[in-house]
Protein backbone atom coordinates (compact mmCIF):
# COMPACT_ATOMS: atom_id res chain seq x y z
CA UNK A 1 0.00 0.00 0.00
CA UNK A 2 0.93 3.37 -0.74
CA UNK A 3 1.93 5.17 2.59
CA UNK A 4 1.98 8.54 1.60
CA UNK A 5 -1.58 8.02 -0.41
CA UNK A 6 -2.94 6.59 2.97
CA UNK A 7 -1.82 9.06 5.32
CA UNK A 8 -3.19 11.91 3.03
CA UNK A 9 -6.24 9.70 3.15
CA UNK A 10 -6.64 9.70 7.15
CA UNK A 11 -5.74 13.89 7.33
CA UNK A 12 -8.46 14.40 4.54
CA UNK A 13 -10.93 12.35 6.62
CA UNK A 14 -9.96 14.45 9.93
CA UNK A 15 -10.53 17.43 7.95
CA UNK A 16 -14.10 16.09 6.74
CA UNK A 17 -14.71 15.28 10.81
CA UNK A 18 -13.56 18.56 11.97
CA UNK A 19 -16.15 20.61 9.51
CA UNK A 20 -18.86 17.94 10.07
CA UNK A 21 -21.26 19.22 12.61
CA UNK A 22 -23.26 16.06 12.82
CA UNK A 23 -20.54 13.26 11.79
CA UNK A 24 -20.02 11.36 8.13
CA UNK A 25 -20.90 8.19 6.71
CA UNK A 26 -18.47 5.70 5.60
CA UNK A 27 -20.02 5.12 3.05
CA UNK A 28 -20.02 8.62 2.15
CA UNK A 29 -16.23 8.61 2.81
CA UNK A 30 -15.38 5.52 0.90
CA UNK A 31 -17.35 6.96 -2.11
CA UNK A 32 -15.31 10.19 -1.98
CA UNK A 33 -11.91 8.47 -1.62
CA UNK A 34 -12.92 5.48 -3.85
CA UNK A 35 -11.61 3.18 -1.55
CA UNK A 36 -14.07 0.01 0.16
CA UNK A 37 -15.61 0.51 3.65
CA UNK A 38 -13.53 -1.33 5.18
CA UNK A 39 -10.63 0.59 4.41
CA UNK A 40 -11.94 3.87 5.82
CA UNK A 41 -13.00 1.73 9.35
CA UNK A 42 -9.41 0.75 9.51
CA UNK A 43 -8.27 4.55 8.84
CA UNK A 44 -10.99 5.51 11.18
CA UNK A 45 -9.30 2.83 13.53
CA UNK A 46 -5.64 3.80 13.15
CA UNK A 47 -6.43 7.80 14.14
CA UNK A 48 -8.12 6.57 17.44
CA UNK A 49 -4.86 4.98 18.31
CA UNK A 50 -3.52 7.60 17.48
CA UNK A 51 -5.49 9.30 19.93
CA UNK A 52 -7.93 11.38 17.78
CA UNK A 53 -11.15 11.27 19.90
CA UNK A 54 -13.35 9.78 17.74
CA UNK A 55 -16.66 8.18 18.13
CA UNK A 56 -19.06 6.58 16.37
CA UNK A 57 -22.74 5.75 16.01
CA UNK A 58 -25.44 3.68 14.06
CA UNK A 59 -28.00 5.86 11.98
CA UNK A 60 -29.65 5.33 8.90
CA UNK A 61 -30.20 2.07 8.76
CA UNK A 62 -27.49 0.89 10.62
CA UNK A 63 -25.30 2.95 8.49
CA UNK A 64 -21.89 4.07 10.98
CA UNK A 65 -21.29 7.64 11.08
CA UNK A 66 -18.08 9.21 12.66
CA UNK A 67 -17.15 12.08 14.44
CA UNK A 68 -15.15 13.98 16.76
CA UNK A 69 -15.97 13.98 20.09
CA UNK A 70 -17.86 17.52 21.05
CA UNK A 71 -15.44 18.41 23.65
CA UNK A 72 -12.64 17.67 21.72
CA UNK A 73 -11.06 20.40 19.77
CA UNK A 74 -8.02 20.22 17.42
CA UNK A 75 -5.43 22.56 15.77
CA UNK A 76 -5.92 23.17 11.92
CA UNK A 77 -4.33 20.79 10.23
CA UNK A 78 -3.32 22.67 7.47
CA UNK A 79 0.24 21.47 6.47
CA UNK A 80 1.40 20.18 3.43
CA UNK A 81 1.60 16.15 2.82
CA UNK A 82 5.40 16.84 2.70
CA UNK A 83 5.67 17.86 6.25
CA UNK A 84 3.19 14.72 7.16
CA UNK A 85 4.92 12.14 5.87
CA UNK A 86 8.12 13.59 7.70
Amino acid sequence: MDSARQITRQLDILRSLMASKYGVAVRRLAEEYGVSRRTIQRDIQDLQEAGFPLCSEQRDDQQAYYSLLPTASLPPLNFPVVEALS
